[in-house]
């Protein structure tokens, strides 16, 4: 019988103590012991953990346990640095999404000795509504895809971007962040688009070419609204449209085009609490420690992501800015939202047609195509001027 693993956490706040509350759950199930976690802002031990030591510091923690399974679910900005650490130590990592800011840092992660312990975190792909979709895709007699399409409106008041000192930045201090709707709260839906366009061999799809804009309504560093339109590198066409600059909610919605007509999988399709897909993620990453199962998604997995994320910011060229008459400011208590007139209507017509139309509004001025190879070394500041240069309010 095979000992059971030793798991640690790194990075408890968050999202964090959704992990916290999974690994206590996974310790019950006697698939792991939860014996240690680390984050600065030391917390009282959550109620359940039996065996939990807290550490204000990953590298004491670290020094501290032998231990075989580690999540990391610190800031985007730290994930180059703490896997690094975590993996000379030989422990198995779970990343929590997004994997890393840049592609070139996901590069330096890929080359680094033990990167085939990683897993990637988009515990999306384990519900059974894309594991559906995925199977029809591959096996259903469909026809093959001619077209994806994805968007969704999630409002974000101003307390989203006073969490922590790192949200709605492209730098905080020296470290590279890139945050923003299609690099953390909807990076799900576009790496959802690459695991359905995957073929059984090389199961995540890749870029061959993308246009991007980036933009912000917000007065924020980085952008508030994405928009990518690419095709693969088997040819198939693919856009994403998603934002945080609305008052009103639109659940995503992610539409594939095949030869024999549409199918649609929307948000209430998901499990509505992070519980179930993030359980069924950790079993799965347990699953391939003891070498039983492939993991649903490895770092490799995650090079379209990086590939069109990256490309879409050299291809927008800059972080525009929403001109200052194209937006109003609403209400949410005492949070205020900032709501662009116009993007809910985009959204929601593109929703019901399956594609989206072009344009948003006068000042949406999508960038040059870029192939992904143009992205691979440069580091964030080398991908977009930090100066707006492209509109006048």
């Amino acid at each position: 019988m095979k000992p059971i693993p030793r798991a640690g956490l790194i990075g408890i706040g968050g999202f964090g103590i959704h992990h916290v509350n999974a690994l206590i759950q996974l310790e019950r199930e006697n698939l792991c012991r939860f014996v240690a976690a680390a984050d600065p802002n030391v917390p009282l031990t959550p109620p359940g953990a039996k065996h939990l030591r807290i550490y204000s510091d990953h590298e004491t923690m670290l020094a501290d346990n032998s231990l075989d399974y580690v999540v990391v679910c610190s800031p985007p900005a730290f994930h180059l640095n703490h896997v690094m650490t975590v993996l000379d130590h030989g422990a198995f990592v779970y990343l929590e999404k997004p994997p890393t800011p840049t592609y070139h840092q996901l590069e330096r992660l890929l080359a680094y000795p033990g990167s085939d312990r990683v897993i990637v975190g988009f515990q999306m792909l384990e519900a059974p509504a894309v594991q559906s979709l995925k199977h029809r895709l591959s096996h259903g007699g469909v026809g093959p895809v001619r077209h994806v399409c994805s968007s969704g409106l999630w409002p974000r008041p101003d307390s989203y971007y006073r969490r922590a000192k790192w949200a709605g930045k492209m730098h905080c201090d020296e470290f590279e962040v890139f945050d923003g709707p299609l690099t953390n709260a909807f990076a799900h839906l576009l790496q959802q688009i690459f695991y359905i366009l995957g073929d059984e061999h090389s199961r995540f799809a890749r870029p061959a070419c993308v246009r991007g804009w980036l933009a912000r309504a917000r007065d924020i560093d980085s952008y508030d609204f994405g928009w990518i339109r690419g095709k693969t590198t088997a040819g198939t066409t693919f856009e994403i449209a998603v934002g945080h600059c609305s008052a009103q909610l639109v659940p995503w919605q992610l539409d594939v085009h095949t030869t024999t007509g549409r199918m649609t999988m929307r948000e209430s399709d998901i499990p509505p609490t992070h519980s179930a897909l993030l359980l069924n993620a950790h079993r799965r990453a347990f699953s391939a420690l003891a070498m039983e199962a492939p993991p649903t998604c490895a770092l490799a997995d995650c090079i379209g992501y990086s590939e069109a994320t990256c490309s879409a910011l050299i291809s927008s060229g800059t972080i525009h800015d929403i001109p200052a008459h194209e937006k109003n400011v609403a209400t949410n208590g005492n949070d205020a939202l900032i709501d662009v007139p116009g993007i809910v209507s985009m959204v929601e017509r593109a929703q019901q047609l399956g594609i989206l139309t072009d344009p948003l509004n006068e000042w949406f001025s999508p960038g040059r195509e870029v192939i992904p190879k143009e992205i691979h070394s440069l580091q964030l500041g080398e991908m977009y001027s930090s100066h707006e240069t492209n509109f006048a309010a």
